[in-house]
């Protein structure tokens, strides 16, 4: 064999490794994002909380800040994105392990996707007296009640 030949066939192939490797490493930076959220789930909201004459500190402190806040005729109308539960999944989370390594990686486009269509939230509103207690709740944004 010639020499030249063999370093020609080594730089092709230490080419092939090193890109290799390089796809690898990107695999494994953004890969496995839809496996952690498949497995870890999300807390629902304590709805328990949620009563007449509950002062609205409670809410807030459980909940966080409401989405929308108003005054309308004198009420204070809070409107909260309630996460109602996703609970985490290992067979979820085993078939997009199994699906990135078969797609390298790609298919993270796909699950992110997918496992957002898994998180329910409610949209509540509540409204509070002059002395911010709960006096009502129901479901929907601000003005979406039907009187």
């Amino acid at each position: 064999m010639n020499p030249v030949t063999i370093n020609a066939n080594m730089k092709s192939v230490l080419k092939c490794i090193v890109c290799a490797m390089s796809l690898w490493m990107v695999i494994c930076m953004v890969g496995g994002c839809t496996v952690l959220r498949a497995a870890s789930g999300k807390r629902p909201n304590e709805l328990s909380i949620l009563y007449a004459g509950q002062d609205r500190s409670v809410l807030l402190e459980r909940w966080g800040q409401p989405r929308k806040s108003v005054v309308i005729e004198g009420k204070r109308r809070d409107t909260f994105l309630v996460q109602t539960g996703d609970a985490s999944g290992g067979g979820r989370a085993l078939g997009h392990a199994t699906m990135d390594v078969l797609t390298m990686g790609t298919w993270e486009l796909v699950g992110g996707g997918i496992e957002d269509g898994h998180s329910k939230g409610l949209w509540l509103t509540v409204e509070y007296d002059q002395n911010d207690k709960v006096t009502d709740a129901y479901p929907g944004d601000v003005g979406s009640r039907r009187e």
